[in-house]
């Protein structure tokens, strides 16, 4: 077996039927998930078959870890974290409408601001994919020097789930460009059960400042204090930012949500993320509510009032720009 073999080999415009059959033999009332399983040989391992899955040998001993984010450098993985925007021709267009707050005179300072609002027809746009799902990774020692590696996607489909599920779809799809030709396995849960660890039960709590906002460094030692871990660097510009545009209160998440901070200004609530790959959720309601509802349940759902801003470039000017425009 060479290296390349084990590469990925890429995603699918559908589901491969050689999955849909595997699918049927499961039989009514079962569940399952996508994966790839295979036994890998110490010294393949040590040259590097399984590097890009995070699986390396360290001292002798094999080392990764249980889950992970793909990076989003080929497609599938791209609209795994970022989503995919499809534009639908087939459905009437319908009248969009935006503000621009701009100085007036050149000077916001000393003249104030003025917005305007402008409309147009334009085609819907539909946000498929998006779902952040990571890959669980476990392994079995077969003897002293072989190994049996399971990579599965973080989702749990019932048997009878329909041949062109777009979840299923991008299952099968990040497996194959990850790691290698997608697999069914059988599930341990239901899928009911799956989802129901899905939901955010998270609690909030305000942190304490008079006057400014805590440095960065107070906050990333009061994390790691809870959870264990270090921050990773990608939050100080995160934190950073939010803190420049001067929110009046912030609040950090707990239990499910201990890697998310909550800054609340007039008319919107920025929610972030410590964890590199995740968006920002600029939300103009209930927040509390809305924080509490799972990431699929929120982005399939066209009447809750948020917006959702990729961590890419520009992202900081577009998140200053919700935070200060006025909301009507």
């Amino acid at each position: 077996m060479s290296t390349a073999s084990n590469a990925s080999r890429g995603g699918f415009r559908a589901t491969p039927p050689a999955i849909l059959h595997q699918i049927e033999d499961l039989g009514t009332g079962s569940t399952f998930q996508i994966g790839y399983r295979r036994v890998f040989t110490k010294d393949q391992l040590e040259q590097g078959f399984l590097a890009h899955a995070g699986v390396t040998v360290v001292n002798g001993a094999v080392t990764y870890e249980e889950s992970f984010l793909p990076a989003p450098r080929k497609r599938w993985a791209r609209w795994n974290v970022n989503g995919r925007l499809k534009v639908r021709k087939d459905l009437p267009k319908r009248t969009v409408s935006w503000s621009i707050t701009s100085p007036n005179f050149g000077d916001g300072a000393r003249n104030g601001y003025s917005t305007q609002t402008r409309s147009a027809l334009a085609f819907r746009r539909e946000l498929l994919h998006g779902r952040g799902y990571q890959i669980l990774v476990s392994h079995d020692e077969q003897s002293k020097d072989s190994f049996i590696f399971t990579f599965v996607v973080d989702a749990v489909f019932p048997s009878g789930v329909e041949d062109h599920d777009i979840d299923l779809l991008m299952a099968v799809s990040l497996i194959g460009e990850t790691v290698g030709y997608p697999q069914v396995i059988t599930a341990t849960q239901t899928a009911a059960e799956w989802a129901a660890t899905q939901a955010v039960a998270w609690e909030i709590l305000p942190v304490d400042h008079d006057g400014p906002l805590p440095e960065f460094d107070v906050v990333a030692q009061r994390s790691k204090l809870r959870t264990g871990r270090e921050l990773p660097d990608t939050y100080r510009e995160r934190y950073e930012t939010m803190k420049n545009l001067a929110p009046r209160e912030i609040y950090e998440g707990t239990s499910g949500f201990s890697r998310y901070m909550a800054f609340v200004f007039d008319e919107a609530v920025v929610l972030e993320n410590f964890t590199y790959g995740n968006a920002a959720y600029v939300m103009f309601d209930d927040w509390k509510t809305l924080s509490q509802r799972t990431r699929p349940d929120l982005l399939s759902d066209p009447t809750a009032n948020f917006i959702r801003i990729i961590h890419k470039n520009g992202w900081a000017k577009r998140v200053a720009a919700e935070v200060k425009a006025k909301v009507d």
